[in-house]
């Protein structure tokens, strides 16, 4: 796996993996630089591995829910996700840093999701923008989207960690909005 520094491309492409998995690599045609996968049915539980670590990140709760990033295999937060009702948030790391979360409007009609976490001054870092399967037959969820990186490649040190959290922000969102969906066709039948 190759580290966000050492590339120098500004725009990266996720990419869902293997048949009916919802996991992901983001990279370019050449390189992996980081990989997302969902460990449980209820997509409440990610496995996040980039070349300077692997993580878990957890989905709780419902009404104030909370999204938390450990080292893998360790008890402590390392990374403390509060989402907004409005699909704004702020992710805040236990080092001190934080980083705000936007929603980002779909690019154009049917483009799908996306968002971007900026920095205290209120630049994009990594921006991402989700695109749904286009084969009905496909699993739900986004299928592949686009990463623009902010900042020079020696100063990516997070960026890759960014990528797969806002990713996985993305996905879940995707996946709540179609149960929602489904409850309410259910409650009108």
């Amino acid at each position: 796996m190759k580290s966000l520094t050492d590339l120098q491309t500004p725009t990266l492409e996720w990419r869902r993996v293997g048949a009916g998995a919802l996991a992901f690599e983001l990279g370019t045609k050449d390189q992996v630089v980081a990989t997302l996968t969902i460990l449980d049915e209820g997509k409440a539980l990610a496995r996040i591995e980039t070349a300077e670590g692997t993580w878990t990140a957890r989905h709780a709760g419902l009404l104030a829910s909370v999204l938390t990033l450990r080292e893998e295999g360790s008890s402590t937060n390392l990374a403390t996700f509060h989402p907004h009702p409005l699909r704004h948030g702020r992710l805040e790391f236990a080092d001190g840093a934080t980083f705000d979360w936007v929603s980002l409007p779909g690019r154009a009609a049917g483009a799908g999701s996306g968002g971007a976490f900026l920095d205290r001054e209120g630049m994009p870092l990594v921006r991402l923008h989700a695109h749904p399967a286009k084969d009905l037959k496909a699993p739900t969820g986004p299928d592949h989207g686009e990463v623009e990186l902010g900042l020079a490649p020696m100063a990516r040190w997070r960026h890759a960690l960014l990528a797969a959290l806002g990713w996985y922000i993305l996905v879940f969102d995707q996946m709540r909005e179609r149960q929602a969906v489904a409850a309410e066709i259910c409650l009108r039948l």
